[in-house]
């Protein structure tokens, strides 16, 4: 009996089913109608939308000490407005991401209008950052203890420079009856110390915050997404299509009862 119950019900709604296609098929010119004049406007709507480009950069921060990823998304939020101030309007959207498994890096994210011109918002947007107060006040005391190092290190230089050339002439004038000391040793000491000066006044010059490691910009828009908007338009008025189809078809059945 149960079965003999499913057999009917399958068969049932076999039957509404193909009412359902034959009105979708009979109102074929309304349904088809319908999700054409949609996809057509959704298309046109689509192409006349501004374009808008996105760009992605890998930034790292050379000292952590001073500001870290996570205070970059906290600080940054969505001043946009003020960060972009060289090129206004620009700018649709910015967002900050925290590159996994690094303490040191992080992705910045742009939505502009112009493609060619999203190069010139990362500089634009590590500018910012550097000159925050809080982050050049840091700057200004890092800088400082490194200028000490380097005044320390000029001194340290100048006395070993000053000691080897003295040691090596005493040598020459046969003021020593035993030589303690190699020169050769003497003069890769004065090299290393040269070094580790050179290393601190490039250091002192060239104190970054953040450095831009990789960039990669988009040649086609990112938004509108045309294809994908075509294709949702085709599937939510065709839905509607067939609805109003089955709905005209009740309204003419209901006149004629």
């Amino acid at each position: 009996m149960n079965r003999q119950n499913n057999d009917y019900q399958i068969y049932k709604e076999k039957i509404i089913f193909y009412d359902y296609w034959k009105v979708i098929v009979k109102r074929r010119k309304l349904v088809s109608g319908i999700v054409f004049v949609s996809v057509v406007l959704t298309a046109v709507i689509n192409f006349l939308m501004p374009k808008v480009y996105r760009g992605e950069a890998i930034m790292a921060i050379k000292h952590t000490n001073i500001i870290n990823p996570k205070e970059i998304i906290d600080i940054v939020g969505n001043k946009k407005e003020m960060i972009f101030t060289k090129n206004p309007g620009l700018v649709e959207k910015l967002k900050i991401v925290e590159v996994n498994g690094s303490n040191d890096k992080f992705k910045t994210i742009i939505d502009a209008r112009n493609a060619e011109r999203i190069q010139d918002c990362f500089p634009e947007f590590v500018e910012y950052i550097e000159t925050l107060p809080s982050v050049k006040e840091q700057v200004k005391a890092e800088k400082e203890n490194l200028k000490k190092q380097l005044d320390s290190l000029s001194v340290i230089v100048d006395m070993h420079n000053e000691f080897t050339r003295n040691y090596i002439k005493s040598i020459r004038e046969g003021r020593f009856s035993m030589v303690t000391l190699n020169p050769a040793d003497l003069t890769q000491k004065e090299y290393d110390l040269e070094n580790q000066k050179e290393n601190l006044q490039n250091a002192l010059q060239n104190y970054d915050i953040i450095s831009i490691d990789q960039t990669y910009i988009q040649k086609k828009p990112a938004k509108p997404a045309v294809m994908r908007n075509i294709i949702l338009s085709a599937i939510c008025s065709g839905v509607l299509a067939i609805t109003a189809a089955l709905l005209s078809e009740y309204a003419a059945k209901s006149n004629e009862t």
